[in-house]
């Protein structure tokens, strides 16, 4: 039985895990970096590797941090922060006596790292100081920061890595939503301190119609490896021969190969698989080409990281009940400990796995779905039930924790995440099904998730509300207006209303992929009249059902007008819409006490109207 201390409807208690990300091991072996959020704001921390112990490091109240990696040789680590959620992150370096400089200055600046080189003597940074819209490689000196640039983007190309012996670097370069290329530029530094570069090798073509990703170069910098779903539905690893120019097919599993990278010196090759909505973990010691078991089954596994010497390695597991938590394991399998990131409190008996369910659309097509059934649902005890839309919208609804689902599921309310045609996961056919038919068949797909949940003895049929964050909050919104007698409610969280004003206010900093988010959504200069079709806020009168709206002030992709005018619009009709809006958010909420209040006031609106 759930303690009667535990009182189920406070969000707190299944927001009050902490949240861990990323890891870098320390050039000693002693430590792993990474960010935690249990202060309820994210910060960077290190785990003695032989010591159960965390400690902070960084310690800002209200100013997400994000650790990025500790330095080859030293104690000082890197790490990006932006401001109040406006994505503009730069890159900081924490000095061993505390004291920390931004690496990255500039109004409307956007940085990420890159790579260290060999040496540990120098990293590569990218930012688009220079023009907004691209971003150049800069190479920075990790004795004294001097840096320079040493790609200059003049071919607009979406820099992805670059070789630990800072030779080569790796671009995507966008021809269509259904191919692009891969470019290959050799980086030549002989010539003093003026760097120069040319395409060497490409990948792709756009009569392919495949599109590729890299992954990671090889330690020895001669090879380069990128997954592509030429000729087939998933997306396989192959690699690039830098020295011969060939290439070859690696690995092909069925599923999408998400990640695909190796261990200091190469001994171990990971690669992270996408499996119906689940990240496997494969880890194979290339000595042996046996593979190397480290997690249980039931849970995903992502983010191995392992010491300089690979005696140790860092990785995350994570269910649809036990948020992310940290292990820390011992190559030779002496020890494996568990740093364990689940609230006391968090009412074990009252979660719920999903069950991978596939329904019918209105033309055929199998839907996949994650369903989560409350405990007390039954014949006799009908549940309402919520349909849960994720972004993108070519995102995916995976097996992994979720504090609002489980808040719901344990107040007793049915979700079906639905992964509607245009999800990642499920081969390309079925992600480019909805090209500019966005909020039409997948919004068709939503419909139809409706009819599923309908027909299951155990859930009540006329008390079906829809939700979603981003794309999602806009399917939610759309099916609102569009069909306003399906669902008897709608929760917008951050959701597109109007996509003329979206696709025309895309931040100069995604300049990069504003090609292919016109080639799938619609441009606005050709497309104006089914964006405009498509736009909850042009229909907003036909809404006549329970609206929330939920939106960060400092959103730079959705923008707070989106929401303002959709609640005003609304209200014009008489119909109940609640508006929540957080000043300190951005494009997704970051702040614990933010997302325990908005999950409250979910579970509010839900009891209150469903």
């Amino acid at each position: 039985m759930i303690p009667l201390s535990v009182d189920i409807s406070d969000a707190a208690h299944f927001h009050e895990n902490t949240t861990l990300t990323g890891l870098s091991c320390s050039h000693d072996g002693r430590y792993f970096l990474l960010s935690s959020d249990q202060s309820g704001c994210a910060n960077v921390y290190r785990v003695a590797t032989e010591a159960n112990r965390i400690e902070q490091l960084t310690h800002f109240a209200t100013q997400p941090t994000f650790a990025i990696s500790y330095f080859p040789k030293d104690s000082r680590f890197l790490y990006r922060q932006d401001q109040c959620g406006d994505e503009l992150d730069h890159i900081w370096v924490h000095e061993p006596d505390g004291q920390r400089r931004d690496l990255t200055p500039g109004d409307g600046l956007k940085a990420s790292f890159l790579q260290w080189s060999d040496s540990g003597e120098q990293f590569w940074l990218l930012h688009n100081q220079r023009d907004a819209s691209v971003y150049d490689v800069y190479c920075y000196c990790a004795a004294d920061y001097t840096n320079q640039c040493v790609f200059t983007n003049c071919d607009e190309v979406n820099v992805c890595d670059i070789s630990r012996d800072g030779g080569w670097l790796a671009c995507e370069q966008e021809l269509s939503s259904r191919a692009n290329q891969l470019v290959f530029y050799r980086l030549d530094m002989s010539k003093g301190k003026r760097c120069e570069y040319q395409p060497r090798y490409w990948v792709g073509k756009s009569d392919m119609q495949a599109r590729h990703m890299i992954m990671s170069f090889a330690p020895d910098s001669q090879s380069v490896f990128y997954t592509s779903d030429l000729d087939c539905e998933h997306k396989n690893v192959w690699v690039l021969d830098l020295v011969t120019g060939k290439t070859a097919e690696v690995i092909r599993l069925g599923w999408d190969v998400t990640a695909f990278y190796f261990s200091p010196s190469g001994r171990y090759q990971i690669c992270e698989v996408n499996r119906d909505a689940k990240t496997c973990l494969q880890v194979t010691d290339t000595n042996t080409q046996k593979p190397y078991l480290l997690s249980r089954e039931e849970d995903a596994a992502t983010g191995l990281c392992f010491s300089p010497d690979e005696s140790r390695v860092g990785y995350y597991t994570e269910s649809c009940v036990c948020p992310a938590s940290l292990h820390i394991h011992h190559i030779d399998g002496s020890n494996v400990r568990l740093i364990q990131a689940q609230n006391p409190k968090l009412p074990q008996q009252r979660l719920v796995r999903a069950e991978v369910v596939h329904y019918r659309s209105f033309d055929g097509l199998s839907i996949p779905a994650l369903l989560y059934r409350p405990s007390e649902a039954s014949a006799d005890n009908p549940a309402a039930a919520m349909l849960w839309i994720h972004g993108g919208p070519g995102d995916q609804s995976q097996q992994k924790f979720d504090p609002v689902i489980q808040h719901l599921v344990s107040n007793g309310y049915a979700v079906l995440a639905v992964n509607h045609r245009g999800s990642t996961g499920y081969g390309k056919t079925f992600f480019h099904m909805a090209d500019r038919q966005h909020g039409d068949v997948d919004l068709e797909d939503c419909l139809y998730a409706k009819h599923y949940l309908s027909g299951l003895g155990w859930v009540d049929g006329q008390r079906i509300g829809i939700m979603g964050c981003s794309y999602g909050g806009f399917l939610a919104l759309a099916a609102l207006t569009f069909k306003p007698d399906i669902f008897a409610l709608a929760i917008n969280i951050f959701g597109v209303t109007n996509w003329l004003r979206t696709l025309n206010s895309i931040p100069p900093w995604m300049g990069g992929v504003r090609k292919r988010i016109y080639d799938v959504m619609g441009d606005p200069a050709q497309d104006h009249q089914r964006l405009k079709q498509v736009s909850p806020l042009f229909h907003a009168s036909q809404i006549c059902r329970p609206l929330l709206v939920v939106q960060g002030k400092n959103d730079q992709r959705v923008l707070q007008i989106e929401s303002d005018e959709i609640v005003q619009a609304v209200k014009r009709n008489g119909v109940p819409v609640e508006y929540l809006l957080f000043d300190d958010e951005g494009h997704g909420f970051n702040h614990r006490a933010n997302l325990i209040a908005a999950s409250n006031h979910y579970l509010n609106f839900l009891n209150q109207y469903l």
